[in-house]
């Protein structure tokens, strides 16, 4: 089976904020960042009392500005981390990895061929087989997979998902 699509970095952002949504460090970050603000707020306060300096009304203040901190910051934070991703991308010649893309997909390996590159994995070598809407991620390390457009293939998705099966524990059905 063989198939050719233009890699745009519309496909590389989607890889990477469905990566990052899953990811336990970016997780873990996240929760680090967004208990600081209360902690500092919470040690304040906790100093007033001890002191006799305790002030109901400064407290609600700092309730006030630890919701919207707690409610808005992990939005901000995903955005900023893909805004981050795509200035780094923007940074050099990443011409190999966008452009066109052509797969040659056999029983016994995925192969990918760009314009300077070509690149064969037996399929005991990809260690995760993602479906999500628009997306096939085809894992090959924890960071890294071959990534399939879904609306680029559509003539192949079956045959794809056939294969794909095969070599997978838990069958998944990328036609839908």
């Amino acid at each position: 089976m063989e198939f050719e699509f233009l890699f745009e970095m519309e496909d590389w952002m989607a890889f990477h904020e469905y990566h990052i949504s899953k990811s336990k460090q970016h997780k873990r970050s996240k929760i680090i960042v967004m208990a600081i603000l209360p902690v500092v707020m919470i040690m304040i306060n906790f100093i007033d009392y001890l002191n006799g300096n305790f002030d109901v009304v400064k407290l609600a203040i700092f309730m006030a500005m630890c919701m919207p901190w707690l409610i808005l910051y992990p939005k901000r934070m995903h955005k900023r981390t893909l805004k981050q991703i795509q200035k780094h991308l923007e940074e050099g010649d990443n011409s190999n990895l966008l452009g066109w893309h052509k797969y040659i997909i056999t029983d016994k390996w995925l192969q990918l061929l760009q314009e300077d590159e070509e690149t064969k994995i037996k399929w005991n070598k990809i260690t995760k087989i993602v479906d999500v809407k628009n997306y096939i991620f085809l894992y090959n390390t924890s960071i890294s997979a071959y990534i399939i457009p879904k609306k680029k293939i559509k003539h192949n998705l079956e045959e794809l998902n056939i294969i794909v099966n095969k070599h997978t524990k838990n069958s998944i059905n990328m036609l839908q």
